[in-house]
């Protein structure tokens, strides 16, 4: 069996320290890592020394390259491509690296690259991005950017504050949108005071509003707004706003709207 890291075989159900072969699942490549466990995580050893018995009195060549042995003293190669990856899996912010082979540098980076669709047939250059169960976004654009295609719920995750929150994201062809308010069949009532509106309320799988402090988050950077209106007689209104934002609470989320790119009205035929 193979894993993406030592946490995961943690998760998975692992205890005993020892080898384990952890696998890229973008790339599919394998290799060997010694894991040890404590109550709470599984972690990836990059250097073991015990006894004496490998010298660490090296040149560059070697420790680019890692040498030892795994089930002893050894040195994983904190140059390489493998520890690259295991340096973003072990680091909060990151959610994609790129390596580039040529001068041994491993960047980090805390969303996924959109123009770095390939690296195929460039030895020099590989990008990879996370995966796993401890994956969340930043919004639902950067979800579409990193490969996810099925609406649904989504964490998204603040990664200079750690504030973790949940909302439903909708994908098309070219967007990832972060639904802030879904009506459908009156089943929620929205006739709420001020502090409703704050926090937000209702359920991510049916009728709900996000709440104006995590609107307030979504916006701190630029964002555009579509409103989708549909009428119980088939009637549809579609706008779409370049730049939406809203102030913190300090200005009462006071809202802006700039430069509408779209109006379409359907009336259904008689």
């Amino acid at each position: 069996m193979t894993f993406n890291d030592c946490q995961e075989a943690f998760e998975s159900g692992e205890r005993c320290p020892g080898v384990y072969t952890l696998r890229d699942p973008d790339t599919s490549m394998e290799f060997d890592v010694y894991c040890e466990f404590d109550n709470e995580h599984g972690w990836t050893v990059i250097q073991r020394r015990l006894d004496g018995s490998v010298d660490f009195y090296r040149g560059w060549d070697d420790y680019v390259a890692g040498f030892g042995n795994l089930s002893q003293e050894y040195w994983l190669d904190v140059s390489s491509l493998v520890v690259c990856s295991l340096s973003c899996l072990e680091d909060k912010k990151c959610v994609s690296t790129l390596y580039v082979a040529s001068i041994q540098e491993c960047q980090l980076f805390s969303s996924c690259l959109p123009d770095v669709t390939s690296t195929d047939g460039n030895t020099d250059l590989v990008y990879i991005r996370k995966y796993g169960v401890a994956n969340k976004y930043r919004d639902c654009q950067e979800a579409f950017e990193c490969g996810v295609q099925v609406s649904g719920v989504y964490t998204l995750r603040d990664p200079d504050t750690s504030m973790e929150f949940d909302v439903y994201c909708e994908f098309d062809s070219e967007h990832g949108w972060t639904v802030i308010q879904r009506r459908l069949d009156g089943s929620v009532d929205f006739y709420r005071g001020w502090d409703d509106y704050v926090a937000g309320f209702g359920s991510l799988l049916g009728e709900y509003w996000l709440g104006l402090e995590h609107i307030y988050y979504l916006t701190m950077t630029n964002q555009q707004l579509s409103i989708y209106l549909e009428s119980h007689e088939g009637e549809v209104a579609h706008a779409n706003y370049s730049t939406f934002y809203i102030d913190g609470s300090s200005n009462n989320y006071s809202l802006t709207l700039q430069r509408m790119m779209r109006l379409s009205l359907t009336v259904p035929a008689i």
